[in-house]
């Protein structure tokens, strides 16, 4: 007799990968004795995909839903920073609504700033919440170290100028750096996630 799995193929979870926790979606389920799972870990390559047991997953943390029973994530009025190509811009939430043709939430944000002929709708996951000073983890890598970055599976020495935490979609806290590529223009600097990157003396292991 198979077991009832806890989690749902296409679901998205946290998975653990060494020490750390990373975003990660299922993809196939197999039950025998023990429930396995098949997870891609969100932003990282096809190559890094595997079957992992129940017990390296960890549910999202669900959000407060509107009168409607539709998620709502960021508050109106709230602080955030918003991702534009490949940077991120200090922004404000001015309201929100549910997109009547796939139920989803847009918000239109005015960029800190900026003229508000630049205000936009934008779909959540272009947002980020900064993290309170006081729950805040150690970042992996520092202002200013070298490193290698994961740009269509070539690695390329970058240095990191600046790392934040935020909290994006499900509230889970992610790290994200601003990097500049080594021998190239200051115009594609850019925010990468924390698995994009790899420190020069280990590049094979994940970052945390």
């Amino acid at each position: 007799m198979s077991n009832k799995s806890t989690f749902a193929i296409g679901e998205l979870v946290l998975c653990q990968y060494g020490e750390a926790w990373y975003e990660a979606r299922i993809l196939q389920i197999i039950d025998n004795k023990n429930t396995n799972y098949l997870v891609h870990y969100i932003g990282s390559h096809v190559r890094y995909d595997e079957w992992v047991t129940e017990d390296s997953l960890h549910k999202l943390m669900d959000n407060t839903n509107d009168q409607n029973g539709v998620e709502l994530i960021f508050e109106e009025g709230s602080q955030v920073f918003c991702q534009y190509k490949k940077l991120l811009y200090p922004a404000k939430i001015l309201k929100s609504r549910i997109r009547a043709e796939d139920e989803q939430t847009r918000y239109f944000v005015h960029y800190m700033g900026w003229n508000k002929k630049w205000d936009e709708w934008v779909a959540g996951d272009r947002l980020l919440q900064p993290v309170d000073s006081d729950v805040q983890q150690e970042l992996m890598f520092s202002d200013g170290e070298k490193v290698l970055c994961d740009e269509d599976d070539l690695l390329y020495k970058a240095i990191v100028l600046k790392g934040c935490q935020f909290k994006g979609i499900n509230n889970h806290i992610q790290s994200r750096y601003l990097i500049h590529y080594d021998g190239w223009s200051d115009a594609l600097d850019e925010w990468v996630t924390q698995d994009r990157l790899y420190k020069l003396n280990d590049r094979m292991n994940k970052a945390s």
